[in-house]
């Protein structure tokens, strides 16, 4: 597995548990879509940084 895809699989994980845990202790908030927007833009963030990278290996 590349380093990249590690990462994003964490990025991913730790998105989901933010949400997760954010509904069980707050509900339904803004803070709490704030934090499900921030994961998934750093998710997107984390899969162009993987395709820029795969681009220079080639």
């Amino acid at each position: 597995m590349d380093v990249t895809q590690v990462a994003l699989g964490t990025i991913l994980l730790v998105a989901a548990g933010l949400i997760t845990v954010g509904q069980s202790v707050a509900g339904s908030t803004p803070a709490l879509h704030a934090i499900a927007l921030l994961g998934v833009c750093l998710t997107l963030a984390a899969g162009i940084v993987g395709e820029i990278r795969n681009e220079q290996r080639e």
